[in-house]
């Protein structure tokens, strides 16, 4: 395979892995985080509504 190909599924996989979208119920807003452990969750929401 392609040399720069493989960089960019390696970089796509590990951007998936440690960012993800915290989601604000109350204004509606959305964030950009770094997860600080590994999940293949990307959005996340307050349970109780804060």
């Amino acid at each position: 395979m392609n040399v720069k190909l493989n960089i960019g599924l390696v970089f796509l996989t590990l951007s998936v892995l440690f960012l993800g979208i915290k989601v604000d119920d109350e204004f509606d807003d959305s964030t950009l985080f770094v997860k600080y452990k590994t999940s293949f969750q990307i959005y996340f929401k307050s349970p109780l509504g804060m």
